[in-house]
C-alpha cells in the first residue's frame, strides 16, 4: 500500500509539472502573437475622372483619381490598366495619380483600373471604370477654347493631375487663362457631365476652394487654397489690381471674356479679350444641386469673405462689359482661376 501511494504521489507531481509547462508554452504564444505586426495593403483607387460611365468625354483628356494612402506610410506605386477591351489591358507603372493616354479615337468607349501597390508586394485593385468620348474631337462635343492669337501665352502643368492650362501675364501677376479642373470632393462638372468639365472647368464650392483656410484679403500671405503648388486663390484686392489694369469695372469684362458666340450667348457685348484672360461662362451650383448660368455668366471666387455665410466673387455677362463685384453664399459652386505674382 505505501508503494502505491509513493507512486501517485510522483504521478501527481509529473501531472502538474506538464500542466504549468503547457501553461507557459501558451502565454509565449500569446506574447508571440500580440507583438507581431502584419504590413497592410493600400487603400483602395477611387473618384476617378472621368466619372464612371461618364458620357461625351473629350479626346484630349488626363485620366486621374485619388491619391491612395497606406497604413504603413509605405511608398504606392500605381499598375494602369486602358483600353478599348474589358478587362483592359496593363499600360503603365507610375508613382503618379494620374495618366494621359493620349489622343483618344471619337465615339468609343475606353476601361480602365487602377491596382495600388506598396514596396511590400502588398496590393488592392480598384474596380473597372468606362467612359465614352464625344463625336468631335478635342472637347466631347462642345467648341474648344477660343484665346486671343495676337498674345503670347506660356503653359503649366498641374503635378496632381497632369492636366495642361494656359497662362497669360496681364500686369505684375501671371493669371490661368482657363478656369481650374482639378477634381476634388466638393467640386463639380456643369449638370454632372464631364464634357462641360472639359472645356468650362470645375464649379468650386469656396469651402472647398480655400481649403478651409480663413478669409484673407492680402496680397502677400496669400491662400493657396485648390490651386496647384506655387499659385494661389485671388483676394479681393488682386481683382481689383488686375480690373485697374484693365481700365476700371465698366470696361474690364469685355477686355476679360473670349469673344464670339461658341460658349458666351448672344451678343457677349463688348467682348474683345485684348487681356487674353479667356472668361468662360460656365455657370454655377447652388447648394441643392441646381446648376444655373451656363454660356451667360461668369463667376470667380475670390479669397476673401463678405461674412460667416457670403464670400465675394467677380461676376462677368453676356449683355455687358462690366465687371461686377458682388458677393455669393459660399455653399454655392463657382469657377476658380489660379493667379500667382511674377517674380
Amino acid at each position: 500500500m505505501r508503494l502505491k501511494k509513493i507512486n501517485l504521489y510522483k504521478l501527481a507531481i509529473i501531472l502538474f509539472t506538464i500542466t504549468l509547462l503547457s501553461n507557459c508554452k501558451k502565454d509565449d504564444s500569446t506574447t508571440t502573437k500580440e507583438t507581431t505586426t502584419i504590413n497592410q495593403p493600400p487603400t483602395a483607387p477611387s473618384e476617378p475622372n472621368p466619372e464612371g460611365c461618364a458620357q461625351n468625354v473629350s479626346t484630349n483628356i488626363s485620366l486621374n483619381w485619388k491619391a491612395c494612402s497606406d497604413p504603413e506610410n509605405d511608398i504606392i506605386t500605381y499598375d494602369i490598366y486602358f483600353g478599348e477591351t474589358s478587362p483592359p489591358p496593363k499600360v503603365k507603372s507610375s508613382l503618379d495619380n494620374y495618366y494621359n493616354p493620349g489622343a483618344l479615337k471619337i465615339n468609343t468607349t475606353y476601361f480602365w483600373k487602377i491596382i495600388a501597390k506598396d514596396n511590400n508586394s502588398n496590393s488592392t485593385s480598384g474596380p473597372e471604370w468606362n467612359f465614352k468620348t464625344g463625336s468631335s474631337i478635342t472637347n466631347g462635343g462642345l467648341s474648344p477654347i477660343t484665346f486671343n492669337t495676337n498674345i503670347k501665352y506660356d503653359s503649366f502643368i498641374d503635378p496632381r493631375d497632369g492636366y495642361k492650362y494656359r497662362t497669360v501675364k496681364i500686369g505684375n501677376r501671371i493669371w490661368m487663362a482657363q478656369n481650374l479642373n482639378y477634381a476634388a470632393s466638393g467640386s463639380w462638372c456643369y449638370k454632372d457631365s464631364a464634357e462641360f468639365c472639359n472645356v468650362y472647368g470645375r464649379l468650386y464650392d469656396w469651402t472647398t476652394a480655400m481649403q478651409g483656410s480663413g478669409s484673407s484679403n492680402d496680397t502677400i500671405n496669400v491662400i493657396k487654397g485648390i490651386c496647384p503648388d506655387g499659385w494661389h486663390i485671388p483676394s479681393d484686392i488682386e481683382w481689383n489690381i488686375l480690373i485697374k489694369v484693365l481700365l476700371g469695372d465698366y470696361s474690364a469684362g469685355g477686355e476679360m471674356k473670349e469673344k464670339g458666340t461658341s460658349h458666351w450667348n448672344s451678343p457677349n457685348k463688348g467682348a474683345s479679350n485684348i487681356s487674353g484672360f479667356t472668361a468662360l461662362p460656365a455657370g454655377f451650383r447652388l447648394k441643392s444641386g441646381t446648376f444655373f448660368g451656363i454660356n451667360d455668366a461668369a463667376n470667380f471666387w475670390s479669397s476673401f469673405e463678405y461674412d460667416a455665410n457670403n464670400a465675394f466673387e467677380r461676376e462677368l455677362g453676356s449683355g455687358d462689359t462690366y465687371c461686377a463685384r458682388s458677393y455669393y453664399q459660399k455653399s454655392y459652386s463657382l469657377s476658380v482661376r489660379c493667379v500667382k505674382k511674377t517674380n
